[in-house]
């Protein structure tokens, strides 16, 4: 809705601007168009994360890489020059208040080993994806140990897993995978 009214602003400002209409009052000034252009910046971000987070194919190990984009993207639209810089500081504000609370659900993913595993089993990310968002080593090991640790002691031992009916043979015999892997940043 906001990208159609800054689409045809100079629509709408012609047809509020004539009296015959009498919707003056709804008329928008210089500073609330700008206004509407940075929210509109912000929301999009969050549309998406939106839209993303209800797609079928969002996996567990999407999240941690996820809200590592949508914290760079709010970041680069705060910090931001030129077309990415935020001029309102309503929205600044508002934009300080969505990176706090990304943060704080952000830390809590330290409260659980899970998010870290799924990442490490995830054939397309492992260890990989923590070296390239730069993460200490010492994550990176954390990491590691956590799904070493919950390997060594809850599956390791697992001779029923190995067993001839639980063990696909043949490409057939596979569990179907998904076809097609949609990520955040392609969205």
């Amino acid at each position: 809705m906001l990208e159609f009214a800054l689409a045809h602003r100079n629509t709408i400002d012609a047809f509020t601007a004539d009296q015959k209409n009498k919707v003056r009052s709804f008329e928008l000034s210089d500073d609330e168009w700008t206004l509407l252009e940075s929210l509109c910046k912000v929301l999009k971000v969050l549309k998406h994360a939106t839209v993303y987070f209800s797609l079928e194919s969002c996996l567990l190990s999407d999240v941690i890489p996820a809200m590592d984009k949508i914290d760079e993207m709010l970041t680069t639209q705060l910090v931001g020059s030129g077309d990415d810089a935020i001029l309102c500081d309503k929205v600044k504000t508002a934009l300080l208040l969505a990176c706090r609370t990304l943060n704080k659900y952000y830390a809590r993913t330290d409260d659980t080993d899970t998010y870290r595993i799924v990442m490490v089993l995830d054939p397309n990310k492992k260890l990989e994806y923590f070296r390239q968002a730069d993460w200490p080593s010492e994550w990176i090991d954390n990491a590691k140990a956590a799904t070493r640790r919950v390997f060594d002691a809850s599956y390791r031992d697992r001779t029923d897993l190995m067993s001839a009916e639980n063990t696909a043979s043949t490409p057939s015999q596979m569990p179907a995978t998904r076809t097609a892997v949609r990520s955040f940043s392609s969205i």
